[in-house]
């Protein structure tokens, strides 16, 4: 398996006279370049420092996976249904089963032609029950226009670009940081209030504190985007993860709706204060020192089954290592 390398590059910041930022800021760019965070790259630093620096510093990217994939083409499809689904055709139809069969007829069989970099990818057909996740999704979505009023149906906002540069302080010292994002859906309910979605096509697993807390963060980037941006405030978010709920046996989707968390803000805004602590310690060269590995013990039960790219890793290589070996090359283990 090949593991291309890509250094990161500098962006221009859409909507600015020339700003530019990029994943591999150091404080030598200060009033060159700005630290670019999206809501993935700050997923990966609050998963592993270690791991964020490999895949978003280095560039190390992770070759697509069949999960990948069928996550794009679902979004891909759903994002589309909003786009052209007749709304008015839908409300002259009495029930959630002609609603349902309705909504069906938006279920494509193939993925779409991509554009990315001057390279086109052809379309190709599903091959990875992405039809399944989509047919579960679409009953979901007839449920769901049945019971409520068809002018709050679509999103107001479907699959929306944001970019926002805020300052984060640090003892005093201002930095400035581009946050750039995607979110899936945005609503609005018959009060005005905003409300944002997700879509997952993985499966959910009840009772996960911290796969909960992990989801409450990311959207708690897209609601501080959308308050910084646009000056206006998130009421709810929630998800749907097309897989259902794991082990369930259920063929449905579960969708997961709450008011917004203040405390699920309080802490991504608190990793985001980290991860630019952690650049604002960072020389620009290949050791990521600033850049911590998980605690002792994780390399066996989270490195090992869960990174795809710890070979690049010298900090988890040394963490496996038997004792003595550590103490022969200088020290106790990390």
């Amino acid at each position: 398996m090949s593991f291309p390398i890509k250094p990161p590059k500098a962006y221009a910041i859409p909507d600015t006279d020339g700003l530019l930022s990029t994943y591999a800021w150091n404080p030598s760019m200060r009033g060159k370049a700005m630290l670019r965070v999206s809501k993935s790259s700050l997923g990966a630093f609050q998963f592993c420092e270690q791991q964020y620096f490999i895949k978003y510093i280095l560039g190390v990217k992770e070759p697509s996976t069949d999960a990948m994939t069928r996550g794009t083409n679902v979004h891909d499809a759903v994002e589309d249904f909003y786009n052209a689904v007749d709304i008015e055709a839908a409300s002259g139809l009495k029930t959630t089963q002609e609603i349902y069969d309705e909504f069906r007829t938006y279920i494509p069989s193939s993925s779409k032609d991509k554009e990315w970099g001057g390279e086109i990818t052809p379309a190709k057909t599903f091959e990875l029950d992405e039809e399944i996740h989509l047919d579960r999704f679409m009953k979901a979505e007839a449920v769901r226009f049945n019971n409520s009023d068809p002018d709050n149906f679509l999103p107001v906002g479907n699959e929306i670009g944001k970019d926002v540069i805020v300052s984060v302080d640090l003892n005093g010292v201002s930095v400035l940081v581009h946050l750039t994002g995607i979110i899936d859906r945005v609503f609005q309910d018959e009060k005005g209030e905003l409300h944002i979605h997700e879509l997952k096509t993985g499966a959910w697993k009840l009772n996960n504190k911290m796969k909960l807390e992990s989801m409450r963060k990311e959207m708690a980037f897209y609601v501080y985007m959308i308050q910084k941006a646009d000056g206006v405030e998130t009421a709810h978010w929630g998800w749907d993860h097309t897989a259902g709920i794991k082990d369930s046996g259920e063929d449905r989707i579960y969708r997961f709706i709450e008011p917004v968390q203040v405390s699920g803000i309080r802490d991504m805004l608190k990793d985001l204060k980290n991860l630019v602590s952690a650049h604002m310690a960072y020389n620009g060269g290949f050791d990521g020192d600033s850049f911590n590995l998980l605690g002792k013990g994780a390399e066996r039960f989270i490195c090992e089954p869960w990174c795809r790219v710890k070979g690049f890793c010298p900090k988890y290589e040394r963490a496996l290592m038997p004792y003595d070996m550590k103490q022969g090359i200088g020290g106790a283990s990390e």
